[in-house]
């Protein structure tokens, strides 16, 4: 069984067609993982100044 499972792998594998569909899936998958980390970046730094501005205009109202 062990054998037979490695024996379709291998000629999966050895189809180009096969594997760049998996590189380009793969790089996309980063690409949407690196801009969605960047983008939650921005919002929370973006939520913290307002959260800062805000308390410093209510410092400057007392």
């Amino acid at each position: 069984m062990q054998n037979k499972f490695q024996r379709i792998i291998t000629a999966v594998w050895q189809q180009p067609r096969f594997l760049a569909m998996f590189a380009i899936i793969w790089l996309i998958g980063i690409i949407i993982s690196v801009g969605l980390v960047g983008f939650y970046q921005v919002r929370i730094a973006g939520m913290e100044e307002t959260a800062q501005t805000k308390v410093a205009l209510r410092a400057k109202e007392v």
